[in-house]
């Protein structure tokens, strides 16, 4: 899906808050939560009433823990952590009560329960309790809007649709509310009902293109809006005019300065210097905090791809200026380049200590306390393989060897036992390099000629090796399974190559499956190639790989035969197996065991063979 945001600074009214859904109390897993006064005010004292869920009723004390977002925030759920927001305290009638303050300036809440441990959350069955701002008027605040339909693009399709449906009710007038729910209505409700929809939205677009053109003095939200509805409908004549438009009033606008910066990309591509020197001297013309990220980020790059360490430097901390979220992609940057190794090194370090202590604010709202650390441990794991990279260079063996042994002990990664391998023949361990290669030759997706390269340097007899390799695939099939989980079977209805309707239920068979979500955006279209390796090498195992994609058929199987790509295509048109599934965005794949549970969620490609492998151990012969 291709997405533009107005990228305006939203005018407030007075905020208060509103429970959605009115007066009515929402309810979760046997539990209803209810918030009194039933609009507070930003800022304002909150009272909580929670009738527990059976698996908390039990409990002294409950917490009442939030995710919050501000206006503008665009950020993925797992960006934003929670943080704990009211102590409930259990009632002689059984209930749990409490309050809080709710922060100034905060236009969306999503709110869970859980004990003091943290070990049982009630998160409404990952639906949560949602909370809107709304002016004086008792109208909830766009941004608020805004923000509910990106806290639920991750969880519900249908509830982000609703969200920016109440858009146009509440904001009719606003061209970027119809753009919101032109943009959503693709994904949300599949090629079918984006169809649909498609005719109204292009007369709303063509109607509100000819009024506004007229006007010689429009604001920049306006501008950007029209040009996004534009964008999305595919009138590129009318895309053409307001881009221009925004460009020669606004400047220094997100998307104008979006545009102007690929221009330059593709205009310099050949002259890094030139192209750093004109994102220079765009800088100090854009104020928007969502362009700076823009060309901060950008400028990074151009700056990395020259041996220029100051520009690197000064570039990588506007970037966290900009967005402070951006230090531990910075502190990669930096300490994977030779120029600018040393520098940035120390900060990795930081950033190594901080998520090392596993901060509660960054835990996502509905994971439990053990679940965090699990995913706090992987994240160490990434950050001590990528400094022990750096020492590794900088000659430092002995630090670099204890970083990578610390970092392969997490999960299983095949890139991270290949480091480690490196890391302990520097140490002249030519036993430990033989068994940290082996674990890493034990993938299955690992090509048979990195797999001999890997004997190669690890200097190993056949038999040696081959008995290595085994002992590595017992614990990685070990450390597969124990991070696989059991979740939901999901299902919807299908069309498959030919037009005929099926379910997909209907397709699974006794064993695993994979279910590729794929789209014809470049991202995806590119990784098909992989994946039509991956459904060969996972035919012989009688493993299928369902490739489903929300787009309508007839133009994807023809997209397919100019591709020359086989693969076992299904369409999604209602969009009913993409809910199912959580899916937001393509490609994404889903391994699924024999009875049609989702074992492993939101996997990477390089990732599937070696999960299947696990399921097929714990099938048995």
């Amino acid at each position: 899906m291709r997405t533009h945001d107005s990228r305006r600074t939203w005018r407030m009214l007075l905020p208060v808050l509103v429970v959605l859904g009115g007066a009515s109390p929402l309810r979760g897993q046997g539990s209803e939560l209810t918030l009194r006064p039933e609009n507070p005010a930003a800022g304002g004292t909150v009272a909580v009433v929670y009738r527990a869920a059976p698996e908390l009723a039990g409990e002294r004390e409950l917490r009442l823990r939030a995710r919050l977002r501000e206006p503008g925030s665009r950020k993925q759920n797992a960006e934003l952590g929670s943080r704990e927001a009211a102590v409930l305290t259990r009632g002689r009638d059984g209930s749990f009560r409490g309050a809080f303050r709710l922060p100034e300036g905060i236009v969306f809440a999503a709110l869970a329960v859980e004990n003091r441990e943290a070990n049982r959350v009630d998160s409404r069955q990952g639906r949560f309790w949602e909370v809107l701002a709304h002016d004086s008027a008792g109208r909830p605040l766009f941004e608020a809007l805004r923000g509910r339909f990106h806290d639920n693009l991750e969880r519900d399709r249908l509830q982000a649709l609703d969200a920016v449906r109440a858009l146009t009710r509440h904001y009719p007038d606003r061209i970027d509310s119809w753009v919101a729910v032109s943009q959503v209505e693709p994904w949300a409700l599949g090629a079918a009902g984006a169809a649909a929809a498609r005719e109204g939205h292009l007369a709303r677009f063509r109607a509100t293109d000819g009024a506004y053109r007229a006007k010689e003095k429009l604001p920049e939200d306006e501008v950007s809006a029209l040009y996004a509805y534009a964008v999305g409908l595919g009138e590129e004549s009318a895309a053409a005019h307001w881009m221009a438009r925004l460009r020669a009033d606004h400047p220094g606008s997100t998307m104008a300065v979006d545009e102007h910066t690929r221009q330059l990309a593709r205009e310099l591509a050949q002259d890094g210097r030139a192209h750093l020197q004109r994102l220079d001297a765009l800088w100090p013309r854009t104020g928007n905090p969502r362009a700076r990220l823009t060309v901060a980020a950008r400028a990074l790059d151009a700056a990395l791809a020259l041996p220029d360490t100051a520009a690197a430097v000064a570039w990588g901390a506007r970037l966290v200026e900009v967005d402070p979220s951006m230090s531990t992609s910075v502190a990669r940057s930096l300490a994977a380049r030779r120029a600018t190794r040393a520098l940035g090194i120390p900060r990795l370090r930081e950033e190594l200590r901080v998520a090392e202590r596993a901060p509660d604010d960054r835990r996502s709202l509905g994971a439990t306390r053990a679940e965090h650390r699990a995913a706090m441990q992987e994240a160490v794991a990434g950050l001590r393989a990528d400094l022990a990279r750096a020492v590794l260079a900088e000659g430092n063996t002995t630090e670099g060897l204890a970083l990578m042994e610390a970092a392969a002990a997490v999960g299983w990664s095949t890139a991270r036992y290949r480091g480690l391998g490196r890391a302990r023949l520097a140490a002249g361990d030519s036993a430990g390099a033989r068994s940290a290669f082996a674990r890493a030759a034990a993938d299955p997706a690992l090509p048979p000629a990195a797999a001999d390269s890997l004997q190669v340097a690890a200097g190993a007899t056949p038999e040696a090796w081959r008995t290595a390799v085994d002992e590595g695939r017992t614990a990685m099939l070990r450390a597969t399974l124990a991070s696989a989980g059991r979740g939901s079977v999901p299902d919807g209805r299908l069309v498959d190559a030919a037009g005929r309707p099926t379910r997909l239920r209907e397709m699974l068979g006794p064993g695993p499956a994979v279910v590729h979500f794929w789209s014809s955006c470049h991202v995806s279209t590119a990784m098909l190639p992989r994946v039509k390796a991956l459904r060969e090498r996972l035919r012989a195992a009688g493993v299928p790989v369902l490739a489903v994609t929300g787009e309508d058929r007839e133009p994807s199987e023809a997209f397919l035969r100019e591709a020359g790509v086989e693969v076992d295509a299904h369409y999604d048109t209602r969009g009913e197996v993409a809910r199912a599934l959580g899916v937001w965005v393509a490609p994404q794949f889903f391994v699924l065991d024999g009875a049609g549970r989702v074992r492993f969620a939101f996997s990477r490609v390089e990732d599937v063979e070696r999960q299947v492998a696990a399921l097929l151990s714990e099938a048995g012969p």
